[in-house]
């Protein structure tokens, strides 16, 4: 193959690709229009494929269109559960706005997906690769080590935070550093086509560690796989989307059994007390509860925990439940929340230790026609972002503060891909983004201030101390070949 046909082989591939998704959003739309709830349906496939158009840039690590197709999972997964079973949609979430919630947050998460590309702008190529390249400056070993290294300093972190009072959430962000050093480890092997053992034990410790959690996150490393894989991809070949398959699938058969044995086991770890989230038994205790409930398990729990994860994963049960509310009982409140969300931000605990602490079950039960379990209760509930938008400023101005939202969300992750160094900032995005950005259940409080407080220190650190830590990570400072030159070495290398 020739240089001027293989250039022009990796300029089409992504227009064939994105020809390919509006060709199957097509059918998947006229498929869906048919059945119990199609207009929720068919929506919901035009929404997937306006994230994955608007959104996605070949090279760059998909943190961004992740983040939004979890929430739209959470929106929609319930209208498909609906039409394969045939029944409608108010069956399943009981109430008349079920379908009103769930176009509502469709549309909510299409006008967030335009205020995200608004603040991209156009798609700098170079991006892709300065990063493949930059890659190449680490050794394989060093960046293994870099990962065990973050690995223990996020765990030391995350135990310090426990205990640092206004201080926790400027020492939160950091704890993250494994992830974003397991995100340039999964591109840096996938992208060179070596250390797939290294990749493999490195994951297996993570959901090790993950998995001695209250909350079990273990989810999250397969997130960062997810993200952190297609974007060493070159081209599209069959056996890079099987890799992405074997981690989705594996992804998928995790949450399904640890979602039918979830409730059991955390009634073990609270050691018999309902009111607390944390573990009050030994590591032995821990394991050896998980294993006596896993291996018991049988085809009916795994059938019947489908069904629990679909109720899981759906989250527009509140926000269907607050419209029967607002406004016909409750005026809109006119951006309080939302004001109430900035001022949250402007204060930082640290400076303002008097601050309230958040209450999500309190504020929900002012909205729901029931009450639901709050913090005596060991838990706390969120209507959702979504939800709480639409009670300041109902169905049309809504869409308002999502859509600044988005631009919000599109500044940070520029500021973060496209930096000096987009190989750290490849990392950045995935715990910043992609791991913070995903949850449709998260209240405004959250999704917002999470945002900033991440995005402005571990983006400060980033601005500040990029070149140090990037001499420090390769060893050397990256050598300059004329452009020709490079080309033709990277022409040369294996493609994955």
């Amino acid at each position: 193959m020739t240089m001027a046909s293989l250039s022009k082989e990796k300029l089409l591939w992504p227009q064939r690709l994105r020809m390919g998704v509006a060709i199957v959003t097509a059918i998947l739309a006229t498929l869906s229009l048919p059945l119990e709830n199609g207009i929720a349906g068919a929506f919901s496939w035009v929404v997937l494929a306006g994230i994955f158009l608007l959104l996605w840039r070949p090279g760059e690590a998909p943190a961004l269109p992740f983040a939004l197709t979890i929430q739209w999972l959470q929106a929609s997964i319930a209208v498909h559960y609906c039409n394969f079973y045939g029944v409608r949609l108010e069956q399943f979430i009981v109430g008349v706005y079920a379908e009103d919630a769930v176009l509502l947050s469709l549309m909510g998460l299409l006008v967030v997906t335009l205020g995200i590309r608004l603040a991209l702008g156009r798609a700098n190529p170079e991006i892709a690769k300065r990063i493949r390249t930059q890659s190449e400056e680490i050794s394989l070993h060093r960046m293994f080590v870099i990962w065990a290294g973050a690995t223990v300093a996020s765990i030391i972190l995350t135990m310090l935070a426990l205990r640092a009072g206004g201080l926790r959430q400027f020492i939160l962000p950091f704890a993250s550093l494994n992830m974003i050093a397991l995100g340039m480890l999964a591109y840096k092997v996938v992208s060179g086509g070596r250390g797939y053992l290294l990749l493999g034990i490195a994951t297996l410790v993570e959901v090790g560690v993950q998995l001695m959690g209250f909350f079990a996150g273990f989810k999250l490393v397969f997130f960062v796989l997810i993200m952190a894989i297609p974007a060493a991809f070159r081209r599209l070949r069959i056996r890079n989307l099987i890799t992405v398959s074997v981690c989705g699938v594996g992804l998928v058969f995790l949450l399904l059994v640890y979602s039918a044995v979830k409730y059991d086991h955390r009634e073990v770890l609270r050691g018999g007390d309902k009111t607390i989230q944390s573990i009050a038994v030994s590591r032995s205790e821990q394991f050896s509860s998980l294993w006596q409930l896993v291996s018991g398990l049988t085809l009916s729990d795994l059938d019947l925990a489908v069904t629990t994860m679909v109720e899981r994963v759906n989250y527009v049960l509140y926000f269907a439940h607050v419209q029967e509310m607002v406004p016909s009982s409750i005026p809109h409140e006119q951006g309080r929340i939302w004001m109430e969300t900035l001022m949250f931000v402007a204060m930082p605990r640290v400076l303002f230790p008097n601050k309230p602490a958040t209450n999500d079950s309190k504020k929900t039960n002012r909205y729901l026609p029931y009450k639901v379990a709050g913090l005596d209760q060991g838990t706390t509930i969120t209507i959702g972002y979504m939800g709480e938008s639409f009670i300041d400023f109902g169905r049309v101005g809504m869409m308002v503060p999502l859509f600044a939202l988005g631009i919000f969300a599109g500044s940070a992750y520029r500021l973060m891909a496209y930096s000096r160094y987009p190989f750290l900032g490849l990392g950045l995005v995935i715990a910043i983004h992609g791991l913070g950005f995903h949850l449709l259940e998260a209240s405004t409080k959250i999704i917002v201030g999470g945002l900033f407080i991440r995005t402005v220190i571990l983006g400060g650190a980033s601005v500040v101390l990029s070149s140090r830590v990037w001499r420090w990570m390769s060893k050397a400072r990256p050598t300059v070949q004329p452009a020709f030159a490079a080309s033709i070495s990277r022409m040369h290398r294996p493609q994955p």
